[in-house]
């Protein structure tokens, strides 16, 4: 389109006419091309197996990425390219599995940390029982001299 030569050739406003709409065309051509391939696979998700191989290609990448917190990928993938009627509910109920499971590992660790402070304050109060035994047994010896 660009090499046209431009010395040889004396129609230069038709010349300068043919570049410039061979631009604009290959300006244009990119955003086309883009809108294509998006409606190709806004088509092929349409059939369930692409949708379902793409929602478990998500969840596998939850697993490995983002194991035990909230599903991004699938967040993701639902949100962008796999929608149905029953995503919302699918969604709400994965995220309180994920809340659900950070509770629970917060509640056995603060039951663990509270399990050795236990542990600690009975074997201070066995201390504090043997001190005050032996302040007891001291002040008996003084009382008896």
């Amino acid at each position: 389109f660009f090499d046209t030569p431009g010395v040889t050739c004396h129609a230069k406003t038709l010349l300068f006419w043919s570049r410039g709409r061979s631009f604009i065309f290959l300006i244009g051509l990119v955003p086309m091309i883009v809108g294509l391939g998006l409606a190709v696979v806004k088509a092929a998700l349409q059939s369930s197996a692409v949708a379902h191989a793409l929602l478990d290609g998500a969840h596998a990448a939850d697993k490995a990425l983002f194991n035990g917190n909230p599903p991004v990928m699938t967040v993701f993938t639902r949100a962008f390219w796999v929608r149905d009627e029953m995503d919302l509910a699918t969604m709400e109920v994965q995220l309180l599995r994920a809340e659900q499971l950070k509770l629970v590992s917060e509640r056995d660790r603060v039951r663990a940390e509270r399990d050795v402070s236990e542990a600690r304050l009975r074997g201070l109060e066995a201390k504090a029982e043997a001190a005050q035994a032996r302040a007891e047994e001291h002040a008996q010896s003084f009382d008896r001299e």
